[in-house]
């Protein structure tokens, strides 16, 4: 058996960047972050893909480096955002162990150009300082990634998952520091750029430019930023828009992104995902970095209480806006975009104008008319009151029900709706929610709840059944309490299956489009 020695130093500086540095996204990440810890609002990312191996430079305008810092930049351990044991607790900055510029030269061909304001620029090159005339900032090259490690470059993904990762990073950037404009090049070719904005909500519509204003919301708190996507107008195939930041940086959390569905709960379609972007500001003294060498993933003192926070402030949100015009109204009409304020759709009266094809009602306010779909709105407003109260009630007859799986059954049993076994594959349902008592088939209702493997889910489709169903006529009461409980909805977007309640069409947008100015 071989004796214990120390390694090498050099072997140890390996196997700390290789826990770092795996990837080109890995090397930009590292260089985007020197570049805002270096307050630039310009940044240039120049990528080439040539001879099946990446090359990146990054080019920023911040404040630079003389040459004393320059030289110290490449060695291990050297930075100048922390000095002692207790900084390590009020990080403030994205980058501080010192560790990123030496990892990168371990994979790659680095030189670093940089000039401080009202100094001259130097580069650095192969150990050497010479001069180099540039503007103010710093120009970061790392040619040849993994040339020399053929196994890490075996493992990659291929060029366009790797560009992808990469747009992906960036764009993430950009909505957390809204105030830089990206320059992208790809193969000496403009890729994309993103223009600098005041705020989140502006980066997000130049990345989704078939979003509108009034498809967002973005709200600022002391506790952070959030922007989210209105659920009747925003959704998402995946999980992709579906983001947390702490300080700035975004991290994997999967307590505080399930916060995030919590807050959405009911108000998307089934298989889908909410657009919602959350930058918290978290005291460092809260916060442990060190969890993944890549700062991913964190520690958080009291993440319940932020978890039961973010969950609030979405629900918040997704009840106080007043709906404006949503975009497949405006390609409809051919319309400007509503710039009316948002407001709680119970403040201002209204008048119910009728029924349109026994399915919609007309109610107009002063501002605008809305179109409310019978059906979605009454089954929300049903699902709402569930949620608040849930009741079980007896059955004068029995129903005798056959054909349930043990799945079944456990479904029916865990909502309360008792399965008994009446023998011959045949169980007695004694006993339905309140709102299933009158129903005109219960056995099909039955049925329908024993497929739901969540309470909330049974609720929700307790709720679809009872709802008035669209093509009833229905007489002026009747429409006058759908409207009224519609406007107490803590979620007057969506059904709890995640379909639209209403559209809206404001006095302006008509006005425009008849030339009414």
């Amino acid at each position: 058996m071989p004796s214990i020695h120390f390694l090498d130093q050099d072997v140890i500086q390996t196997i700390r960047a290789a826990a770092i540095i795996d990837s080109p996204k890995a090397v930009l990440r590292e260089l985007v972050e020197n570049a805002l810890d270096a307050q630039a609002d310009r940044i240039t990312v120049d990528i080439w893909t040539e001879d099946d191996l990446f090359s990146l430079q990054v080019t920023d305008n911040g404040v630079g480096m003389d040459q004393i810092d320059l030289k110290l930049s490449v060695a291990p351990h050297s930075t100048s955002k922390i000095q002692r044991l207790e900084d390590l607790w009020t990080i403030s900055s994205l980058g501080f162990r010192g560790e990123a510029l030496h990892s990168i030269a371990q994979f790659a061909r680095l030189t670093i150009a940089s000039r401080p304001r009202e100094e001259s620029g130097y580069i650095l090159k192969q150990g050497e300082i010479v001069p180099y005339p540039m503007a103010t900032g710093t120009i970061v090259t790392a040619r040849d990634l993994f040339a020399d490690f053929p196994q890490r470059q075996a493992g990659l993904p291929d060029r366009g998952q790797q560009l992808r990762h990469i747009q992906r990073l960036i764009q993430d950037f950009a909505l957390l520091y809204p105030a830089i404009t990206w320059q992208i090049n790809l193969d000496h070719r403009p890729w994309f750029h993103l223009w600098q904005s005041a705020q989140m909500k502006d980066i997000a519509l130049q990345i989704l430019p078939r979003l509108t204003s009034a498809d967002l919301i973005q709200d600022q708190q002391s506790h952070g930023t959030i922007l989210l996507g209105l659920p009747d107008r925003v959704s998402r195939p995946r999980s992709d828009w579906l983001k947390v930041a702490v300080n700035g940086r975004i991290v994997n959390s999967p307590e505080l992104e399930q916060s995030i569905l919590s807050g959405f709960s009911r108000t998307i379609p089934r298989h889908r995902f909410p657009l919602c972007i959350v930058n918290l500001t978290i005291n460092p003294a809260q916060i442990d970095w060190h969890r993944q060498p890549d700062k991913s993933s964190i520690y958080l003192l009291n993440l319940q209480e932020w978890q039961a926070k973010i969950e609030a402030w979405v629900k918040q949100l997704l009840k106080s806006p007043q709906p404006n015009l949503s975009s497949h109204g405006k390609k409809l009409l051919k319309l400007t975009e509503s710039q009316s304020s948002y407001q709680t759709n119970s403040v201002a009266p209204y008048k119910i104008l009728g029924q349109l094809h026994h399915t919609y009602i007309i109610v107009e306010q002063e501002e605008g008319t809305y179109l409310l779909e019978q059906h979605t709105a009454h089954e929300r407003i049903l699902f709402e009151r569930l949620e608040t109260l849930w009741q079980i009630v007896p059955l004068e007859q029995p129903i005798l029900i056959t054909d349930l799986t043990e799945e079944q059954i456990e479904n029916l049993n865990r909502s309360g709706i008792v399965a008994e076994n009446f023998g011959h594959n045949t169980w007695r349902i004694s006993a339905l929610p309140q709102l299933l008592v009158t129903h005109p088939d219960p056995i099909s209702a039955i049925y329908e709840l024993c497929q739901e493997q969540t309470d909330q889910a049974l609720r929700a489709r307790v709720a679809c059944i009872s709802a008035i169903r669209n093509g009833t006529e229905l007489d002026i009461s009747t429409m006058k309490d759908i409207v009224q409980g519609w406007q107490l909805l803590q979620n007057p977007h969506t059904c709890p299956h995640g379909r639209p309640i209403y559209f809206y069409l404001g006095k302006q947008q008509l006005a425009h489009f008849f030339r009414r100015y």
